[in-house]
């Protein structure tokens, strides 16, 4: 186990490595877990730039790392259950708690989930937030797009962000999605590059016929629905966008 936690802070996981150690160190799991939950409440709603964001992440693991060493596994420290986990609050809710009960999924922690997207596709991005309701009410994500963006901020900065501290980012695919230059520019570029370092996940969302569409950055990518039929072309668009949902239920 500390071996898989040392991998999992090594890499940058610093959520799943804390939740790993809860049940042998509850409180530096406790302490840790809410001081990364405001740290990445903080950088989202823009109080830190990417250097402090990124050198405070650094302070955390070399905590975790020294209380790692320090910890005994021969037994479960404080009291702690098997099955305890540290649980994400979503970005107006504070600091994190500790749940001694397993999450439904399984054990993950909550993920981040931003939208790229089109304003032409506003409508179908609405309504694909609306069916990743259930994962959002149960506290297994939380949801971002430049609607979470405050009135007064600058937007391209805000979505850059939003971009750089995303778990997963769902490219919301049609022929304006690939016109944008903005999103050309900026959101995709810093998505696949994410994606290739391993720090994100990026899945395509195939919303609307876009031809050659795999000869794209992240045509190699698994896209939904499946098989990569746009959204508009299944007879049922919520049946589409069902299987999206299920898709992305999947990566958590």
């Amino acid at each position: 186990m500390k071996d898989k936690i040392k991998d999992l802070l090594v890499s940058g996981k610093l959520a799943e490595a804390i939740e790993k150690l809860a049940p042998f160190n509850e409180e530096i799991s406790i302490i840790t877990g809410g001081d990364l939950r405001r740290l990445e409440n903080e950088y989202l709603h823009g109080k830190l730039d990417r250097d402090t964001y990124k050198s405070d992440l650094n302070k955390i693991t070399g905590r975790l790392l020294k209380a790692l060493n320090a910890t005994d596994f021969s037994e479960k420290a404080g009291g702690a259950q098997p099955g305890t986990t540290v649980q994400g609050t979503s970005p107006d809710q504070g600091a994190s708690s500790v749940q001694n009960t397993p999450p439904v999924d399984g054990g993950s922690s909550k993920k981040s989930v931003f939208f790229s997207y089109a304003q032409e596709d506003k409508k179908l991005q609405k309504r694909l937030r609306k069916h990743l309701a259930v994962l959002r009410r149960s506290d297994k994500i939380d949801v971002w797009s430049d609607e979470e963006i405050k009135a007064g901020s600058e937007l391209s900065a805000e979505t850059i962000k939003l971009l750089h501290s995303a778990d997963i980012i769902l490219l919301l695919v049609s022929p304006d999605f690939v016109d944008s230059d903005d999103i050309w520019n900026n959101e995709i570029k810093i998505a696949m590059q994410r994606h290739e370092r391993k720090e994100a996940v990026v899945v395509p969302i195939i919303l609307r016929s876009v031809s050659d569409w795999h000869e794209l950055p992240f045509g190699k990518l698994k896209a939904l629905p499946n098989g990569g039929k746009p959204v508009t072309e299944w007879p049922n668009t919520d049946q589409a966008l069902f299987n999206v949902a299920e898709g992305i239920k999947r990566l958590l």
